[in-house]
């Protein structure tokens, strides 16, 4: 072969050559293209978080009615039903006043009060016939208030202390204080008790005063 024709076949091989060259870059150019428009193309999955997916396919649950139902009472109040109107309405348990309202804040007692002590003679009639005295009681509502009327003579005439006698022969757990209650509110006691000591004065003392509890006869000490 002459040497021309010899640097003709070189530049002809190398002009093949690149020509393979240039075209494996540009068909590798091609896919990565290819590549990055699907990855940049919106709505592809593998644009989306894999977390966000599984939120997103998750359903929300539905909201549904409140069944909590309204707050508990405040303190010191009761519902009850009106049998006129079936509504409800409630009642302040240390007054016994009541409200049709429903109350939000916590039920007052009394702001008048007094003190006093009693002397409590229980009968076979009473709601609870025993006592730290006796564990059955069979004596009638009779003798119970003789019984009483013997004790506040005693009292009057000053041959007996109320708190003596209240000590010895009371069938109240009070009888180990002399028969003193403490202060109270209207609405704390029985109803024939409280309209009784409540009308006595400070130091006075009552007349025979019957309950569900027994028969009583009361001092007013505050």
């Amino acid at each position: 072969m002459s040497g021309t024709n010899v640097e003709a076949a070189k530049k002809e091989s190398a002009s093949s050559l690149k020509k393979a060259s240039n075209s494996s870059v540009n068909k590798k150019e091609s896919q990565e293209k290819a590549q990055t428009d699907a990855e940049a193309k919106p709505g592809s999955s593998s644009n989306v978080a894999p977390e966000t997916q599984g939120e997103a396919a998750e359903a929300k649950p539905a909201a549904g009615p409140d069944t909590s139902g309204p707050p508990p009472l405040p303190e010191g109040w009761e519902e009850k039903t009106s049998r006129s109107t079936g509504k409800p309405y409630y009642v302040n348990t240390y007054t016994k006043e009541s409200m049709w309202e429903r109350p939000t804040e916590p039920a007052q007692p009394s702001s008048e009060q007094v003190q006093c002590s009693h002397l409590l003679v229980k009968h076979a009639g009473s709601r609870r016939p025993s006592s730290w005295r006796e564990e059955k009681i069979t004596r009638t509502k009779e003798e119970a208030i003789e019984l009483l009327q013997s004790y506040r003579k005693q009292i009057q005439e000053g041959t007996e202390t109320f708190e003596a006698l209240a000590s010895k022969f009371s069938d109240c757990s009070s009888a180990k204080r002399g028969g003193d209650l403490g202060p109270f509110g209207k609405g704390q006691m029985q109803r024939a008790f409280e309209t009784a000591a409540f009308a006595l004065e400070v130091g006075q003392l009552s007349d025979v005063v019957e309950t569900d509890s027994g028969v009583h006869i009361i001092k007013r000490t505050a």
